[in-house]
């Protein structure tokens, strides 16, 4: 048997916003490999020689993570119970406040990972309660909600369609699909639809121009895929519309094309009321 630890300051990449500290200790035996972090992840995995598993995790104020199952050659089987995620803690750390900046909410659920470690497979049920986020590239307001499902089928995470409210006005139905390839990301799709005929104050920014307006949307945004393509379609009816497109943007068609091109697509019908401006 032998004793191995692992330390670092943190891990580091463009989807973290802070270092993750690393703190591990692995115990190997004749029968079995226990590994065991540090107190702020609060890791424990049992492995047997048998190919039993046993996963704990408890991450004071910020997760807690129960697994039991079977790691075999023609398949695993891993149950993860007791699921207990503070949302908002974890965006803490991870950088997708270009999309979405989470400020509440608790996820409490359970799933299970089956298939290989080549091809898995998981499906599952979180519901999270009391969330509450803003979606920078098109809805900046606060959106809240008592609770939103989430259904896990396939590896397509399914954030189900929900209706969402403004300072306490249910204003906004969305939905979002999230489809992962083995265990990394393959794309998102989502649906935003006013409800009630209430207005939201959005800001739409996008390539090329950005608008800013009281407004009734009705959109379909996509990324991923191979080729990273970013597609919104739909339409925005606005009151007290502020469009703005730099004259560098419009007159560079045809131009030198950017360092960096985003792959954009859109089909997107805006219409104004009598309170508009352009810069």
């Amino acid at each position: 048997s032998f004793v191995a630890t692992l330390k670092s300051d943190g891990v580091t990449g463009n989807h973290f916003k802070k270092n993750v500290p690393l703190d591990f200790t692995v115990l190997y035996t004749q029968d079995a490999v226990t590994v065991m972090s540090g107190p702020k992840l609060g890791l424990f995995v049992n492995y047997l020689k048998s190919g039993d598993i046993t996963i704990n995790v408890d991450s004071p104020d910020i997760m807690k993570i129960n697994g039991m199952g079977t790691i075999a050659k023609e398949g695993n089987y891993i149950d993860i119970y007791n699921v207990d995620v503070t949302v908002a803690k974890v965006f803490e750390f991870i950088n997708y406040d270009n999309w979405v900046i989470v400020e509440n909410g608790q996820a409490k659920g359970s799933a299970t990972l089956t298939g290989t470690w080549s091809d898995p497979k998981l499906n599952g049920l979180v519901n999270v309660y009391e969330p509450a986020a803003r979606v920078p590239i098109a809805v900046p307001v606060k959106l809240q909600a008592e609770m939103t499902p989430i259904t896990i089928v396939d590896n397509d995470i399914y954030v189900n369609r929900n209706t969402y409210s403004v300072k306490n006005k249910p204003c906004l139905d969305a939905d979002c699909r999230i489809v992962l390839k083995g265990f990394g990301f393959d794309y998102l799709e989502c649906f935003f639809k006013s409800v009630n005929n209430e207005k939201i104050h959005g800001h739409l920014d996008i390539p090329l121009f950005s608008v800013d307006t009281d407004m009734l949307v009705d959109l379909w945004l996509y990324y991923g895929g191979d080729d990273a393509l970013f597609e919104i379609d739909g339409s925005i009816i606005g009151e007290n519309v502020n469009f703005i497109s730099p004259i560098s943007s419009l007159t560079s068609v045809g131009g030198e094309p950017p360092e960096n091109p985003l792959n954009f697509v859109s089909t997107l019908n805006i219409t104004t009321g009598s309170h508009a401006s352009i810069s």
